[in-house]
């Protein structure tokens, strides 16, 4: 079936975790690709972006959202749940549900699973962050958490950036997620991964270091940053503002997914360094895709790089838009039925 078959027949696509998987959600490089050319697009002003949260209580990361994104022929909403009280349930921590509509005709096109989608172009970010920012050859990889992001996060780099990757280390205040994220990245990657329970030793080994943790209270310290090494900051809290205030120092470099959308949502280390004047416009290198277009320069020596992503719902839209085109080709997913409004005038379904 063809796109404009599903529009005419008034037909919407569901696909579940299943049928993702069957077309093509973990096939890792794809993902990789998938945001690079979101990402590229985005560089290029031919992307839209916007954001919808309310938070019903931020101590507990409690909030509902939908992110929009549009790209190419393809809107989309992500619809977010999240709670960290779902720990203690047994549930993750948010679950969300992708809808992708045909720009021109505003028809919903399909309806998916959000939440490894989300979870797989974050780590995108990382193998693509490694690749244009870090050093080319083999470094300690630090990971802060050891939970489905940083998965993620090391499953894209194992794929995209393997050359780069010497051993892995691992820090999370729980010790039996540290265990078992050794036990199953071990043999998913092939990588030598270990788990270490002092963040500051794991910060002091590591070349690049990834935080992807829900932590209110700052625990990577600049005093054990390795010279000449990599942040990737893809959660909230985990490193001092002093930090930052040190990476948005010449040569140093500050890099964003998008400095403006960082600026204003306002929910990371960063932005907070920046509201506080602490460091200024001006002191943010580039986005990661003018870097990728060749816009802006990359890693040019020792200096420390710090790259902060905060999410375009863009990118969401880009890996389900392929997910989604693979997924009708193949017949992949269930057909519901979707009728237009004229049926309560009619009386004809």
């Amino acid at each position: 079936m063809e796109v404009q078959e599903l529009i005419s027949e008034k037909r919407i696509l569901y696909l579940s975790r299943k049928d993702l998987i069957a077309a093509g959600l973990l096939d890792y490089a794809a993902i990789v690709e998938d945001v690079r050319q979101g990402l590229c697009l985005h560089a290029q002003g031919k992307t839209t972006n916007e954001k919808l949260a309310i938070d019903l209580d931020v101590e507990r990361d409690w909030k509902i959202s939908a992110l929009v994104g549009i790209m190419g022929r393809y809107a989309g909403v992500k619809w977010l749940g999240a709670n960290t009280d779902n720990l203690a349930l047994g549930l993750p921590r948010s679950n969300s549900i992708v809808s992708l509509n045909d720009r021109l005709t505003g028809r919903v096109l399909c309806v998916m699973d959000g939440a490894m989608i989300s979870a797989l172009r974050t780590g995108a970010y990382a193998a693509l962050a490694t690749e244009a920012l870090a050093h080319q050859e083999p470094v300690v990889v630090g990971l802060f958490g050891a939970g489905v992001i940083s998965r993620s996060v090391l499953l894209c780099m194992a794929v995209a950036a393997r050359k780069q990757i010497e051993r892995v280390l691992v820090h999370d205040i729980l010790r039996q997620a540290q265990e078992g994220f050794v036990e199953l990245m071990v043999e998913k990657t092939g990588l030598p991964v270990e788990a270490i329970g002092d963040p500051g030793a794991v910060t002091r080994a590591s070349g690049i270091t990834v935080a992807a943790t829900t932590a209110m209270t700052p625990f990577i310290k600049l005093a054990d940053v390795r010279p000449a090494s990599t942040h990737i900051h893809l959660g909230g809290w985990e490193d001092e503002e002093s930090y930052a205030v040190a990476c948005g120092q010449p040569p140093n470099k500050i890099v964003c997914d998008d400095v403006d959308v960082v600026l204003h949502r306002n929910v990371q280390t960063v932005a907070s360094a920046f509201h506080g004047g602490l460091i200024s416009r001006d002191q943010f290198h580039a986005n990661l895709g003018d870097i990728l277009l060749g816009k802006a320069p990359g890693r040019e020596g020792d200096e420390l790089i710090y790259f902060n992503a905060v999410g375009l719902p863009v990118l969401d839209v880009g890996v389900a838009s392929r997910l989604f085109e693979h997924a009708l080709k193949n017949n992949l997913g269930m057909l519901l039925s979707s009728q237009t409004p004229h049926w309560l005038l009619t009386g004809k379904l």
